[in-house]
């Protein structure tokens, strides 16, 4: 597992982006507004992570919060430019997959956002109902660009073994982290010789 935890006071380290877009129009500019920012990259997780913990005051927006003028329902656009200590700026697009109060006052509240990749949203729309035969390796490449239609570039490693399987209406990810446990990876000395 790997964690990145940005703090947007440290030395070198911060946000130099932070854009929501709302879903009818509008966007507002939150880089002033970032209370504290965390951003996930984990192997044991679908997609990449950011939650946000934003400062939303009164007239952000249409004479209101952003939260109400916006308004943040979920599925909004986000736009992030995080630097590391090293300079290095990463620039990822996220969604939001659920806004949560944190504090509430007359003139500012605080929000936290819980930011996924839009593969991640797509997941949880569609379902994989499908027969596939052949190589595991090849169900994957299919179920990620024919079910999830993902655009990203697809680093896979090729499997020996073959396997058929019926989709029965299962999430894309779910399926995948299932056929994983079944594939046996053309490098290591093959079948019977591989953990």
């Amino acid at each position: 597992m790997s964690e990145a935890i940005i703090a947007v006071k440290g030395e070198g380290a911060g946000v130099s982006r932070c854009i929501i877009y709302g879903n009818d129009g509008g966007e507002v500019d939150f880089l002033n507004g970032i209370y504290s920012i965390h951003y996930y990259e984990d192997l044991l997780e679908d997609c990449v992570r950011a939650t946000i913990i934003l400062v939303d005051s009164v007239g952000t927006i249409k004479g209101t919060t952003a939260l109400d003028g916006l308004p943040i329902v979920g599925q909004e656009k986000v736009e992030l430019t995080i630097n590391d200590n090293n300079n290095n700026a990463k620039s990822v697009v996220l969604f939001v997959n659920s806004v949560k109060p944190y504090f509430n006052d007359t003139n500012r509240q605080m929000i936290t956002l819980d930011l996924v990749s839009k593969e991640y949203i797509i997941n949880e729309q569609v379902r994989v109902r499908t027969r596939y035969d052949g190589k595991i390796s090849d169900h994957i490449d299919k179920i990620l660009k024919d079910v999830i239609k993902t655009q990203k570039k697809i680093n896979l490693e090729q499997t020996i073994n073959t396997y058929n399987f019926l989709g029965n209406n299962k999430k894309p990810f779910y399926t995948c982290r299932w056929l994983s446990k079944k594939s046996v990876p053309t490098t290591g000395g093959g079948l019977g010789k591989t953990a």
